[in-house]
């Protein structure tokens, strides 16, 4: 296609979309001025509208109000709505195209009701409180409109005429009735909708646009008509004069000229192609001379070639070397040295492929280098390979190659030399320095040759590795091996070569090595003195060496030092070694057991066998694994002890055997006393489980007693009856509280005293019960510091301990149900300070080292054996006959003593008596002297108590008890039930916080709360209760101590506790005394 073609279409294309786009610019310009123009009408109308609204709702309505009944209501003068809607009315008459509406969903006239349309836009209204206007087309009735509606928004000052029908005026109410237009909310919405008629001014837009679209079609045809005449003037005839130009230039007219005159870009280019022409034509010229030139210079440099041809090819063909050039596998040309080298003729060579004469094992190498150099790649240019005569002999030669061009097409031109045999020589000498080089290494040694002046010439590996220096050749000795700027003092190489002999020396490194060297002095062919220095690194023996006499000394002293008896015996088992642990443990001195037969000396008549068996185990190679065994000290006293051993190998031969024996005695005492302890633990545990249930029990028994008693007279006929119940249920109690003072969860409360106190008052006892051939002796530390426990605990244990003392020392009389008639001895009571250090509890289990006050109790009675004395704590164990004893009394001695942190012992021989010790740990307090029990009765109340217990007798009891003191009393079976009724109680009196006389206000005023209780137990009702009332007061009621869980109650809150089994006394003084907390 040419370019004229090209121009006018693309100027044709670009008019036409100019007049489309301008075409449809003018119709949108035309239609957005059409809806602006609308938009600005309807906002004119709406604008009116709401100023008449104003008007009427600011200056006519309330002026209208004042001339009225507040119960009538005009429309026509008082309604915005009414007012407006008939203006409009009144407009539309003159507009009727117009359209206007109140819309509303519930309107007052019919007229006003929403359309769907309308619906919609009152919806958006309500969904977006800040919209003030909506905008846009709609058609109605077959006809567009361009539609601006704003909302009408109803406030609280709307509501008389809008809300309830009953505030509106009567007047208003008769007219429209109750429904329509009633019942708004604060926020409902309402729209003003204005439409302004379309269709007409968008058809004048059309019109508009059309012919405005005709009159630009016209300006640009013509335009198009006067772009194309001018181009094809002015731009493509004059290319074509310059078209015309080149082609005759191109056809060799270099004389050719153009002849332009339009004074313009074409005319300047038509100038400079002229130009051209005449340059081209002078070039032309000037290239023909330099052709002629050049073609007699190569005629010269043919000759002078020619002459350099003839000198190389005599060079070649004369040289000592061979010549060669192939190209592919095949041979171009070869000299005649290649000829005498190979065996083959020239002209054999000439047809011969070049592989035929590289041996097989080089072939494909140098083949590789002929693929890599062929494809441009890097390859070796010097290189050695084994090249097959024509005798069948192989020569080994060295190529050097390079690329030429050989007639006229790239070509390898290679040189080539025998080197067959220089490589002989270098084997030779490449041989004989690996045999040198072996003897040198399998020296093992470091090896070094040294100059007269100290300067080192050789130095094999090891040498280096030695000294830790990589290179030693060229170096001095004394600079490379010891860091010094001089020879050494005394140096063994000067004095090797002085006296022509061999010297020997030990030093060591700077970097820690010791070394053994000899220095040998040699005297070279050339008359050079040099020595053979050979180094022996001994550090590791050295090492060794020290570690094996450190080791020796380090043993002896383990040996020395170990507490077990450490004994060697030969192969004749007899002894070699005897530390001072077996001095210690057997009796025998070092010298005394030297060379004895180790089984006679320690070993007895029912032990040897056995020993002597052992000994052979060991001696037939085995370990003899940690056996416990008897044998014998010097004084012939048997030592339990636990012996290994093991059998002393040398060389594969068993020379003797090493035993080693472990005094255990100590241990198995200590775990005799460890299984006591535990059997009496859980025998306690089981006692204080029985002695809780029992308590409970025997809680109602004397708790009704008590009562009864009250009801009686001494003259009541039943009032013995009841006296002999209350007695048997105080002597239950009593035994219940010693298997409670044995199980260590007794009845106690913990004050500091004075020991001595307790021994007095039952020394008191003691005077006036036990026979007077009995003396009792004291010993009582005057100044005997104070321990912290519970006096009448401490005087029970002491009591019981009295008590069997006495009977030790009496005849028994089957008349007496108390104590003997016929007793002598003597009782010695003593108190003092004691300290037991790590010694003392290491050999007794339980105790603990520091500060106590020892209470010993020593009697001349008959004693005890080694079983009467291992049961003695133990609980319902006896020595008495059949109903003369209970068997608890030393059960809750040892009871009470443990609960108090403190430790009993016992010593005792058969009719030697015996003496109980009891350690108690001193308190860092004072206490007063010895009070006086009072004389105490029941305290009274009228307070409220609530009674949680799951024993109904318990309950039943504490009721009855409680309501004889003057209480009212409130049951719980369990701590559900109790939390639950005392809420009531707390919800119902206000606040349920304080006591009050006579309980006016309807709280309860206590809650006794028994600790061990099934589902909720007594810790957790109480926190049940905080919760209710944080100033709760409760009274903690258990068969147990108060030590461990009540303790722990206790220290969380609870006001006081009570153990049962209880007298009504202790019970009043217990429940007043936290009531009045």
């Amino acid at each position: 296609m040419k370019l004229h073609t090209k121009f006018s279409l693309s100027v044709g294309v670009l008019f036409l979309s100019l007049g489309i786009s301008v075409s449809i610019l003018e119709y949108s310009h035309l239609k957005s001025v059409v809806k602006r123009q609308a938009y600005q009408r309807c906002r004119r109308i709406i604008a009116e509208i709401e100023a008449t609204q104003r008007y009427v709702r600011e200056v006519l309505r309330p002026t209208v109000s004042k001339l009225i009944d507040r119960n009538n209501f005009i429309p026509e003068a008082m309604s915005t709505t009414f007012i407006s809607r008939s203006i409009i009315e009144r407009f539309q008459r003159q507009y009727p195209d117009y359209y206007f509406k109140f819309a509303a969903l519930t309107p007052r006239n019919s007229i006003n009701l929403a359309d769907e349309h309308e619906r919609q836009v009152i919806e958006q209204f309500k969904a977006n409180p800040k919209l003030e206007e909506w905008q846009g087309l709609l058609e109605r009735n077959g006809q567009l409109y361009y539609g601006v509606a704003t909302p009408i928004r109803f406030k609280a000052s709307c509501m008389r005429c809008h809300g309830n029908p009953a505030d509106a005026p009567m007047a208003l109410r008769k007219r429209y009735g109750d429904k329509g237009g009633f019942r708004r909310q604060v926020g409902d919405v309402a729209i003003k909708f204005v439409g302004i008629p379309l269709s007409k001014a968008l058809a004048s837009a059309k019109v508009r646009a059309f012919v405005f679209t005709g009159l630009a079609a016209m300006f640009l045809a013509g335009l198009f008509l006067t772009t194309n005449y001018f181009f094809r003037r002015f731009i493509i005839r004059p290319l074509q004069i310059l078209q015309n130009g080149a082609k005759q230039i191109g056809n060799g007219k270099l004389d050719y000229r153009l002849g332009i005159n339009t004074k313009d870009e074409f005319q300047e280019l038509a100038n400079n192609f002229n130009q051209m022409a005449e340059k081209l034509k002078a070039s032309y010229s000037l290239l023909e001379q330099k052709v002629a030139e050049r073609t007699a210079e190569l005629q010269q440099e043919k000759a002078a070639l020619q002459e350099s041809e003839e000198k190389y090819r005599s060079l070649v063909e004369n040289g000592l070397e061979g010549v060669y050039i192939y190209r592919g596998d095949r041979f171009l040309f070869v000299n005649p040295q290649v000829s005498q080298m190979t065996g083959y003729s020239q002209d054999e060579l000439m047809k011969m492929c070049i592989w035929d004469l590289v041996a097989p094992e080089d072939r494909e190498r140098l083949k590789g280098y002929g693929r890599e150099r062929a494809k441009g790649k890097p390859a070796p240019t010097r290189y050695e390979a084994k090249v097959l005569r024509k005798d069948g002999q192989t020569i080994v030669c060295e190529f050097a190659i390079s690329t030429i061009m050989f007639q006229g097409e790239l070509a390898i031109q290679g040189s080539v030399r025998d080197i067959t045999e220089r490589k002989r020589i270098e084997e030779e000498i490449r041989q004989e320095r690996d045999k040198l080089k072996g003897i040198l290494a399998a020296i093992g040694d470091g090896l070094c040759i040294i100059t007269e002046n100290h300067k080192i010439i050789h130095a094999n590996e090891i040498l280096k590795e030695i000294v830790g220096k990589t290179k030693l050749e060229g170096q001095f000795c004394y600079r490379s091996f010891f860091e010094r700027k001089t020879p050494c003092t005394d140096c063994p190489l000067q004095k090797a070569i002085e006296n022509k002999r061999i010297e020997r020396t030990e030093f060591t490194y700077p970097n820690g090595r010791t070394v053994e060297s000899t220095f040998s002095p040699l005297k070279l062919t050339n008359g050079e003195m040099v020595t053979i220095q050979i180094i022996k690194d001994v550090t590791e023996q050295r090492r060794l060496i020290r570690e094996i006499e450190e080791r020796r000394l380090y043993l002896e002293k383990l040996i020395a030092a170990a507490p077990d008896a450490i004994v060697t015996l030969d192969d004749q088992q007899h002894i070699i070694e005897w530390n001072p642990g077996a001095e210690r443990l057997f009796g025998y001195k070092r010298d005394e057991a030297l060379g004895q037969h180790l089984d006679h000396l320690i070993g007895k008549d029912d032990s040897f066998d056995e020993a002597n068996n052992l000994t052979k185990v060991a001696m037939a190679g085995k370990s003899i694994p940690p056996t416990e065994t008897v044998r014998y000290r010097k004084d012939g006293s048997p030592i339990d002890v636990i012996v290994t051993g093991a059998p002393i190998i040398i060389n594969d031969k068993v020379v003797g055997v090493i035993a080693i024996y472990t005094d255990f005695s100590e241990r198995k005492k200590l775990e005799t006393q460890l299984r006591q302890v535990q059997k009496m633990e859980a025998v306690g545990t089981l006692a204080s489980g029985i002695a809780h249930d029992f308590n409970n029990l025997l809680g109602g028994i004397l708790g009704y007693t008590s009562l009864l008693k009250m009801n009686l007279s001494k003259d009541d006929e039943n009032y013995e009856y009841v006296d002999l119940i209350e007695k048997a249920g105080e002597r239950a109690a009593e035994l219940t509280s010693q298997l409670l003072a044995f199980s260590r969860r007794g009845k106690y409360e913990i004050q500091p005293l004075n020991l001595n106190h307790c021994v007095n008052n039952v020394i008191k006892l003691l005077n006036r019960t036990i026979d007077k051939n009995i003396e009792i002796t004291t010993d009582l530390d005057k100044e005997l510091p104070v321990v912290k426990g519970d006096p009448g605990q401490l005087e029970q244990a002491i009591m019981n301990i009295c008590i069997n003392a006495v009977q030790a020392m009496s005849v028994p009389n089957q008349d007496s149900e108390t104590l003997p008639s016929s007793a002598g001895g003597t009782l010695h009571i003593e108190t003092k300070v004691v300290h037991l250090d790590e010694e003392y509890v290491r050999s007794h289990l339980g105790a603990k080292s520091g500060d106590y006050v020892l209470l010993s109790i020593t009697d001349t009675g008959c004693g005890m054996d080694e079983e009467t004395k291992a049961k003695i704590f133990e609980p319902f164990f006896t020595t008495k006959e059949p109903g003369k004893g209970t068997g608890l009394g030393m059960a809750m001695v040892y009871g009470i003593v443990k609960n108090h942190g403190g430790y009993i012992s016992v010593y005792s021989e058969i009719g030697e008596g015996s003496t109980i010790k009891i350690y108690l740990p001193i308190a860092n307090e004072t206490t007063d002297t010895e009070q006086k029990p009072q004389e105490r009765k029941p305290l009274t109340g009228k307070e409220t108590i609530l009674v949680i217990d799951d024993e109904e007798v318990i309950r039943k009891v504490l009721k009855n008890m409680l309501e004889k003191l003057g209480y009212t009393v409130i049951l719980a079976a369990n701590g559900k039930e109790g939390t639950e009724i005392y809420r009531s109680y707390y919800s119902s009196s206000g606040n349920g916080n304080g006591r009050t006389e006579g309980n006016k206000n309807g709280s309860i005023d206590l809650v006794i709360v028994d600790m061990i209780m099934p589902k909720m137990g007594g810790r957790k009702t109480y926190h049940e209760l905080k919760k209710i009332n944080p100033n709760v007061k409760v009274l903690l009621a258990s068969g147990y101590t108060q030590n461990g869980t009540a303790q722990q109650i206790l220290d969380e809150g609870v006001q006081g506790f009570v153990h049962k089994p209880f007298s009504i006394t202790e019970l009043s003084e217990k429940v007043r005394k936290v009531l009045e907390e």
